[in-house]
């Protein structure tokens, strides 16, 4: 007998005398590559699960124990599928649950093997053919054995969620143009865990854009990124199932608030000298010493200050007289001072 993997045979062993009646067993001398299942007193199916030979042998369980036996080759030739088809044509799955689809080959010894596909692994994966549904939307679950497939239609709902409020952590924001910033809408849903879509939007798009966060790996859409292109107020409005809530965003320019000197008080001998360094304080809290810092004393004849163009950050001050003098660096109207007290030697 000559089988291919995946196919089965039944044979039946006939007992001499007819008369007799022996219980018989089956067996295989190599079950990895040939099983053998009783079917009733005297049939059995034999199956081959790989390539090679192997004896299958039939034992008479009495007497003598008089042995007949069934010599199975297994071909390596291949058998192309005719067709495939799946359990179910279509779908319909909850984001977060999961089912299982089985594949049918014809013949069923074909030596195909059943790969699984999906055309959008965002909606539903699968893997080995349990569908698993990731987010709403439709997919097509293909199994495809040799170059015949079958399908399942596979649409994903979201969970049924029921939004009980909606609030910002604060009614108010005040950002800077140019400098982007992180939004995030508070969301109590049920069930807890879920995370209900959210939808955005701005009442003056030209002050505030509202742009998407999902590349700066946020899967939720309670967050967004607000852009600031333009000194003005908008109103920042998230809508979730049927609630909403404000946040009204005061957008300025970034501007030189004030400025900060290393020292606001020195002590220095007449001849000495020592260096101030100025830098700049913007009102949305950033640094700079890339300024027109200008430096001056009131008592120059107790107390110089000098800066280069190419250091105007810097202050050299040096003591000329023993008395107290001002140093003070401004840029505008904006200004900083240093009390200096020159000592004789």
């Amino acid at each position: 007998m000559t089988l291919t993997k995946g196919q089965s045979a039944t044979v039946t062993a006939t007992i001499y005398p007819t008369t007799a009646n022996q219980p018989i067993a089956w067996k295989s001398n190599n079950p990895t590559l040939v099983e053998v299942t009783r079917i009733d007193e005297t049939s059995a199916l034999i199956k081959a699960l790989g390539t090679g030979s192997s004896k299958v042998t039939v034992d008479v369980i009495a007497g003598d124990h008089t042995f007949a036996s069934c010599e199975v080759n297994l071909s390596t030739a291949t058998v192309p599928a005719t067709a495939v088809s799946v359990s179910q044509p279509s779908l319909t799955l909850t984001v977060g649950e999961s089912s299982t689809l089985t594949a049918s080959v014809t013949p069923s010894h074909s030596t195909d093997q059943v790969v699984w596909s999906t055309s959008n692994d965002a909606v539903a994966s699968v893997q080995n053919g349990v569908v698993y549904a990731k987010k709403s939307g439709t997919a097509t679950i293909t199994a495809t054995a040799g170059d015949k497939s079958a399908y399942c239609a596979v649409t994903v709902n979201n969970v049924n969620i029921t939004v009980n409020s909606i609030t910002f952590s604060s009614p108010t924001l005040a950002v800077y143009t140019g400098k982007n910033q992180y939004i995030t809408v508070n969301i109590n849903a049920t069930p807890a865990d879920a995370l209900p879509d959210v939808t955005w939007s701005s009442s003056a798009p030209g002050i505030v854009a509202v742009l998407d966060a999902a590349g700066d790996g946020f899967a939720s859409s309670a967050t967004k990124v607000l852009s600031p292109l333009a000194a003005g107020k908008a109103t920042i409005t998230a809508s979730s199932g049927g609630k909403s809530a404000t946040c009204e965003v005061t957008v300025e320019d970034v501007a030189l608030k004030s400025i900060r000197l290393t020292q606001t008080t020195l002590t220095l001998a007449v001849g000495r000298s020592s260096r101030l360094i100025a830098t700049g304080v913007n009102n949305d809290g950033s640094e700079t010493d890339n300024l027109d810092f200008v430096w001056s004393t009131n008592a120059p004849g107790v107390a110089s200050v000098t800066s280069t163009p190419q250091t105007k950050h810097t202050g050299n001050v040096e003591g000329l007289s023993a008395g107290p003098a001002t140093i003070t660096v401004s840029v505008g109207n904006i200004k900083a001072e240093c009390q200096v007290q020159v000592r004789a030697e």
